[in-house]
């Protein structure tokens, strides 16, 4: 229904809607990226002070 609604727009607004999509999905990307990037940083570190403890 949704997408039947969206296809009756005028191009205008679909640009629009596409538009306010991307803006919605943008700042969750950002957190999810930001958060496995902590995760990568956080367990390579773990790594080199349990290596460092194993001496």
């Amino acid at each position: 229904m949704c997408a039947a609604n969206a296809k009756a727009t005028p191009k205008e607004g679909q640009r629009a809607l596409n538009h306010a999509i991307f803006v919605m999905l943008a700042p969750p990307v950002a957190i999810m990226i930001f958060g496995f990037g902590f995760a990568i940083r956080y367990g390579k570190r773990r790594d080199r002070e349990n290596d460092d403890n194993s001496d």
